[in-house]
């Protein structure tokens, strides 16, 4: 099953990790709405002890369009979910939308059955060194 992360905050004790296979990590409405990450305290531990979590998406549900963006750096919270998907043996689909990164997160180095990163509005410089694994970029 594929959940957002309030969601699973609050109804973990009676889901099964096993079943969860996707999750969205919402951060705001868009880029000027954020939000504050409810139960975000433990997130990056629970998120990475996911054994079936095969999609990861983290950002805001939509992009305004504007000039400048004024896409936001990610909060501590989730700057420490970035600091571990490599944990997540399973993931084969991860998503960036709306955030700033500097660069490629090198946690993402060892997502060894990554078939999909996508980077949407927010990636500062794509580094070369990750064969194999489709990338994707826009800057909308």
């Amino acid at each position: 099953m594929t959940l957002d992360w309030n969601t699973l905050a609050n109804c973990r004790e009676v889901l099964s990790p096993s079943n969860i296979n996707g999750l969205y990590v919402v951060t705001g409405e868009d880029q000027l709405q954020l939000e504050e990450i409810r139960h975000a305290q433990n997130m990056a531990s629970y998120v990475t002890s996911l054994p079936a979590l095969s999609r990861l998406y983290i950002g805001v549900r939509g992009i305004m369009r504007r000039n400048p963006l004024n896409i936001s750096e990610p909060s501590p919270e989730v700057s420490a979910l970035l600091s571990r998907p490599g944990e997540c043996r399973r993931l084969r689909s991860l998503t960036f939308f709306g955030v700033f990164l500097i660069g490629v997160p090198p946690a993402i180095r060892g997502l060894k059955q990554l078939e999909s990163l996508s980077f949407h509005g927010g990636l500062r410089r794509l580094q070369n060194g990750y064969p194999g694994c489709p990338i994707t970029r826009s800057n909308g």
